[in-house]
Formats: structure tokens, C-alpha cells, sequence
């Protein structure tokens, strides 16, 4: 959101002098933009109770007012919308507290329609989408095929519990990491069938909501994760759902597996890095193109190599080289665009 809001700031009215968040996801994107714009923000209750503005003490603001009825041009501002009912009953709270200051109602994301009640949209996407602040809160998820170890639950299946009665203790004593707001769709846990009343009673003391649990059903504590087979077994519960339009994974390596294996789209939820076929096909195309000069690089690295020097100890150019191919290279942000009621 930060990139769309900086690359669109040219396009709010320069008489903009204070912008108001609408509560939730529109405080977020009304702070950044008062940021980009220099100037003072506030949420809308505030502004309709006209209560005192205030702003950091290493931040001077290009215009500073005590109360927001001084501002003449306010900006109105929410992440998205997708209704466009969040925007009006906001317009409907203004003029009924009977505010008659220049109004402009900024919506970052909006779709192609419903789009009557903003003045100014910075992006148009193609619904459905949801976004990464605000996934686990989104209808969205009641379609999802969703991980439960280390999005819900804080306890990964490890190696380092063997014995049953201490693993039951863990799960019954772990914290919850979120608590969506908004029933999952399916859950996808690594603890075998043998724990299933263990974290279907975790579950409920937490009140997290869903429609079907998944369970592996590899014997012993830690079975299928020994075995490997914990992508296969996810992929295949993806498939069984083919109206799921997204799977949650907590891991980065599992997410990208699972997205190659099913040929659908996965999200990595701690990474926030949506895994798609066709990017994965770009850049495999990518790693292949690259195939011949990494050949020639090596080849390049060979013939400087000393003859007479132990196979541990490189030459000169060889260590540059190899410093310089040290350095992994991440994959770029991508958008995760998916449900998201307003």
C-alpha cells in the first residue's frame, strides 16, 4: 500500500490541508498519506467532534491547525471499497454533524464497481482481494485452505517433543498467534489424526472458527514430518477444494511446493509473498536463460585456479566470485488480491 499511495500522491488536490482516516484499514492508509502530504491527520469521529490535533514533536507539518473545522480541504480517506457502503455511511456522519468544509473521498484500492462514492481511487483491481493487513479478517477466509501451525497455533511440530502426554500439554498451553474474526474455510494442521481432539478442543477454547479440519494420518507424534510428506499431504487437501481460490501457508519453502505440485495459487503468510504458476514458470525460464553464463562463469573460475593448491584453497578470482554469488537474491512483494468486503 505504501508504493501505491507514493506513487499516486500527485493526484490529491494540493489544497488538501488535513486528512481524516475512516476507522479500521483507513487509519492506516489516512496516516501514510498525511505523511506523503506533510500535513495533519485525524480519525473521523475526532473530526466530527472537532477534538485537538496533535502531531509528534520531530514532525513540523506545512500547516498546523489546533481544531479540524480550521482545515478548508479535508481529505477522506479508506483502504478500499468494495460495497462502497463504508464510504457513505461516513459522507452520511459528516454532513449529518452539518461540517461543511470541501470533502474529497480517497480510496486506495477500489474495484470497477460501487465506485460512486469516492472522489479519488489510486488503483482499480479485479475483484475478489483482500490485503495483507487485513487477510485474517476478510470473508475471504471462509473459502481459504488455511495452515494452522505457526498462523493460529504457536507450538511447530518438531522433533523435540517425542513423548505424547508432553506434546498434549503444549497444545492445550499454547497461545494463539490470531484469532480471525472472519470462520476459516479449511484447516490444514501437520499433527496426525491421533491429536485431532487435542486441537479441535484448542480450537474452540479460542473460538476459531471453521468449516472442516485436515489431519494427516501418519501414526506417532511427529510421523509425517520424519516421512516428508507434509507438501504432498497439504497439495492434496488443496485439490480436493478446487473452489478454495487460495491456500495460507505459514512456510516459504512449503508455500512454493505446494503451488508447483497443485498449479495454484499460495500464500506465504509470514513472508507475505503470493506464489502463483505463472510466476513460478517465469522464473524457473529465468534460472534457465541464466544456465549457459553461469557455465561460462565457472569455467572462467576453473582456469584461475592453481594447479599445485590444496582442492579447499580457491585463487584469486575464484574467492571474488564466490563472494560475490553469496548473496541470495529474495523475491519481489507481490499483492495478494482476493476478497475484502467494505
Amino acid at each position: 500500500m505504501g508504493k501505491t499511495i507514493t506513487l499516486n500522491t500527485h493526484k490529491i488536490p494540493p489544497s488538501v490541508d488535513l486528512v481524516v482516516g475512516i476507522p479500521g484499514s483507513g487509519m492506516l492508509a489516512g496516516s501514510l498519506i498525511a505523511l506523503s502530504l506533510n500535513t495533519l491527520a485525524a480519525d473521523l469521529q475526532g473530526f466530527i467532534e472537532n477534538r485537538t490535533l496533535r502531531h509528534g514533536f520531530t514532525r513540523n507539518t506545512k500547516t498546523f491547525y489546533s481544531s479540524p473545522r480550521e482545515a478548508r480541504h479535508v481529505l477522506l480517506v479508506n483502504d478500499a471499497i468494495v460495497s462502497g457502503h463504508t464510504m457513505q455511511k461516513a459522507r452520511e456522519k459528516i454532513s449529518a454533524a452539518g461540517i461543511e468544509q470541501i470533502i474529497t473521498a480517497c480510496v486506495v484500492y477500489a474495484g470497477h464497481e460501487h465506485t460512486e462514492n469516492a472522489d479519488l481511487i489510486f488503483e482499480q483491481l479485479r475483484p475478489p482481494f483482500a490485503f495483507e493487513w487485513s487477510l485474517m479478517y476478510s470473508p475471504l477466509l471462509q473459502d481459504c485452505c488455511v495452515d494452522i501451525d505457526g498462523l493460529f497455533l504457536d507450538i511447530p511440530l518438531t522433533n523435540d517433543v517425542e513423548d505424547r502426554q508432553a506434546r498434549m500439554r503444549s497444545i492445550r498451553d499454547a497461545r494463539p498467534l490470531t484469532v480471525p474474526s472472519q470462520p476459516a474455510g479449511v484447516l490444514v494442521t501437520d499433527y496426525p489424526e491421533t491429536f485431532r481432539h487435542e486441537i479441535e478442543t484448542w480450537l474452540d477454547k479460542h473460538n476459531i472458527r471453521y468449516r472442516k479440519l485436515h489431519m494427516p494420518e501418519h501414526g506417532g507424534v511427529n510421523g509425517i514430518r520424519r516421512s516428508g510428506h507434509l507438501a504432498t499431504f497439504k497439495s492434496r487437501v488443496y485439490q480436493d477444494y478446487p473452489e478454495a481460490p487460495l491456500f495460507i501457508e505459514s512456510s516459504s519453502d512449503l508455500a512454493r511446493t505446494i503451488a508447483l505440485q497443485t498449479g495454484r495459487k499460495v500464500l506465504s503468510y509470514m513472508d507475505q509473498e503470493i506464489f502463483t504458476p505463472e510466476y513460478l514458470r517465469a522464473m524457473a525460464t529465468k534460472q534457465i536463460r541464466s544456465l549457459p553464463s553461469r557455465i561460462l562463469r565457472k569455467m572462467s573460475q576453473l582456469a584461475f585456479r592453481d594447479p599445485l593448491a590444496p582442492p579447499h584453497q580457491l585463487a584469486g578470482a575464484e574467492q571474488i566470485n564466490s563472494k560475490k554469488q553469496s548473496h541470495g537474491a529474495s523475491l519481489p512483494d507481490l499483492k495478494v488480491n482476493d476478497n475484502h468486503n467494505k
